[in-house]
């Protein structure tokens, strides 16, 4: 059951969009261990354990990983993708 509508009139429009904005931040946000970086149409987050030349070839380039990855959701709102880097032993 989808509450967004409900709430959303509510709340009223602009305030949907403040709520909506300070969730986000709250939930795809730097610390010590996680990197975010937010784009116009992506939002990426990586471990920073894991930031190495391969996910930054992957975060410049990401159409090379996805056509060359296992796709696991594609349709109009997201696409999800298995694609492994090498040499850190872990997916």
């Amino acid at each position: 059951m989808n509450t967004a509508p409900k709430t959303a009139g509510r709340l009223g429009s602009k305030k949907w969009r403040q709520h909506k904005d300070y969730y986000l931040k709250q939930c795809f946000r730097n610390s010590s261990e996680i990197e975010t970086h937010k784009g116009w149409r992506q939002v990426a987050v990586w471990v920073r354990a894991h930031y190495c030349a391969e996910l930054i070839s992957f975060l410049q380039n990401p159409d090379a990983w996805i056509e060359g990855g296992v796709m696991m959701k594609d349709d109009g709102l997201t696409t999800v993708v298995y694609a492994k880097f090498g040499g850190g032993g872990s997916d």
